[in-house]
């Protein structure tokens, strides 16, 4: 019940940010030149590969995900995500169920569509240097729209990649702290229907 109550907390909040932020960046300097350089370095990667904890409510969770152009695959708890740049199918391992709903093409959320997580921050967000030391920099990103809701992208200047992502409403902080990122070194897996064929099809599209 306890994961159960925290998977809906963490896709509930992503779902409130991939509709609030969406805001063009407004401000320059050097917070708005760590992110662009942030979103340089997955780029020249191509396809990758990432493995991280999310900590919510005091609870925490393992997962991961991989990236390949408009494409991704999510890994956490029972759930696995699939999506192909038009469509997100959901696959519920537990309740033998594979939810269909339209890809967020918008949404920079790491959750909600990971192939945007990183290359459209700058695009999306207002950012702000909080600090910058020791080889590490932490950058606040927010929108006009919703002032209560922020991110904040804590980054490793020496690799140019990002260590955490913490999400911020009213309600819920969602941690994301980022165990590993690689260049992929195999094709990413697509969704197979043909690999759930006892599984429900719920289409939302």
């Amino acid at each position: 019940m306890r994961r159960n109550y925290l998977l809906a907390a963490i896709l509930g909040t992503f779902l409130l940010l991939g509709l609030v932020f969406v805001a063009r960046t407004q401000s320059g300097g050097r917070a708005e030149q760590l992110v662009k350089t942030m979103s340089r370095s997955f780029s020249t990667m191509g396809g990758y590969e990432a493995t991280y904890m999310i900590e919510v409510d005091g609870q925490r969770m393992l997962g991961a995900f991989a990236v390949e152009g408009d494409k991704y695959r999510i890994e956490m708890a029972d759930m696995e995500v699939y999506g192909d740049g038009a469509v997100r199918y959901e696959v519920d391992g537990r309740r033998r169920e594979i939810t269909l709903t339209t890809t967020e093409a918008e949404s920079a959320n790491i959750l909600s569509n990971p192939a945007n997580a990183f290359d459209l921050l700058t695009s999306l967000y207002v950012p702000t240097l909080l600090k910058e030391e020791s080889g590490e920099a932490l950058v606040s990103l927010r929108t006009e729209r919703d002032p209560a809701s922020s991110i904040r992208l804590r980054l490793d200047l020496k690799r140019n990649l990002p260590t955490e992502i913490t999400y911020y409403t009213d309600e819920l902080a969602v941690v994301v702290k980022i165990l590993s990122i690689k260049s992929l070194d195999a094709p990413l897996p697509q969704f197979d229907r043909a690999a759930y064929t006892d599984y429900e099809i719920i289409d939302f599209r």
